[in-house]
């Protein structure tokens, strides 16, 4: 047995009669005994191809193994530039664009002092799909600033925000450099 695959199949595994033979492309032929046999051809992101081929002695018989796709190209943008998280996998920051298997799938929107965002998109169909994330809420702090002697000008993270005493509610949460 002989099976023709396009490049974007390598990998895919090849069973015989429900046996694992090998994964695309094949090294060699697949040596089988005279009569009917199930060949099944499986890779992630692809529906799964069955078929029957007659096989007779001192002949190589040929398939074409064709994949139907079972994901969409999908591209992800995050508004405030956070990270991106795919079913519990970091993928990017700001902006993914890659494959997923058609299904339900989580996307989980990280940025440090803000409050996550966790959605379920719905991938029906290998149409392609862009989905826009709105920006991620801050967390904000308080801090009270003040010195010995009073009046000195306060920066936070390199922005001058005022002089002593001084009573900071806006700060995002986190580790901060005070000067």
């Amino acid at each position: 047995l002989s099976i023709l695959a396009d490049s974007e199949l390598e990998g895919a595994q090849v069973y015989v009669n429900n046996s694992q033979r090998g994964t695309l492309p094949l090294a060699k032929n697949i040596i089988l005994q005279s009569g009917e046999h199930t060949v099944r051809i499986i890779k992630s992101m692809y529906k799964m191809m069955e078929s029957k081929v007659q096989i007779t002695d001192g002949n190589i018989s040929t398939i074409k193994a064709v994949l139907q796709p079972n994901f969409a190209n999908v591209t992800l943008i995050s508004e405030d530039n956070a990270e991106i998280w795919v079913d519990n996998a970091k993928q990017g920051v700001g902006r993914w664009s890659g494959r997923l298997e058609i299904g339900s799938h989580s996307v989980e929107c990280r940025k440090q002092s803000h409050k996550s965002s966790v959605e379920t998109i719905a991938i029906t169909s290998s149409a392609s799909v862009e989905r826009r994330f709105k920006a991620l809420t801050p967390i904000y702090g308080a801090m009270n600033i003040t010195s010995s002697p009073m009046g000195a000008t306060i920066t936070i993270d390199g922005q001058k925000v005022g002089t002593t005493p001084l009573v900071k509610s806006d700060v995002l949460v986190g580790k901060r450099t005070i000067s």
